[in-house]
């Protein structure tokens, strides 16, 4: 998947206090991006 969440959050009307990207360890990576973090509504 190529969308930006961070972007799509922004539109969506919420601002980004934190956010991380990464590939989990001892995972294959077609399973193992993930993002997470916190947003607030704007």
């Amino acid at each position: 998947l190529t969308r930006d969440t961070e972007a799509m959050l922004a539109t969506a009307g919420f601002r980004l206090d934190e956010a991380e990207t990464m590939y989990l360890p001892s995972t294959p990576k077609i399973a193992g991006f993930v993002s997470w973090g916190s947003a607030v509504a704007v």
